[in-house]
């Protein structure tokens, strides 16, 4: 019983990677969920505002979540800090990823706003679940 609970497990870890590539090819293209009803029922010009402003605020996230991580990463890099769990591995190891993901997305946002930029004063066509 107790390889088939380990055996289980592994099937769930296997699905759950799986739906993450899903999910990160599909924010990729922007179609993940994206809710616009209200930037379609506003004029063109205020919505195209408004994807301005929500670009800038989650490029000021990412930036700073992935600032943080790397200090948290360094940190953890320098005073020699262990992860002791099945395996020992150094916690930088896992801390390394958070600020390497969110600076992917940093970048991802400064796409977004150049295409925004050149793009019709309009919101996204390109992101919406409508469209």
């Amino acid at each position: 019983m107790q390889k088939l609970e380990a055996a289980y497990g592994r099937v769930l870890e296997v699905l759950a990677l799986a739906a993450c590539a899903l999910i990160l090819g599909m924010m990729r293209k922007g179609q993940h969920i994206r809710v616009d009803i209200l930037l379609r029922a506003v004029p063109k010009a205020l919505g195209w505002t408004f994807e301005w402003m929500v670009d800038l605020l989650a490029l000021a996230c990412c930036a700073v979540i992935a600032w943080y991580g790397a200090r948290a990463a360094l940190a953890s890099w320098a005073a020699g800090s262990l992860s002791i769990k099945t395996l020992i591995t150094p916690e930088w190891w896992l801390l390394s990823a958070l600020p390497l993901a969110f600076l992917l997305l940093t970048l991802e946002m400064l796409f977004r706003m150049r295409r925004l930029w050149l793009g019709p004063r309009a919101p996204r066509d390109d992101a919406v679940s409508t469209g």
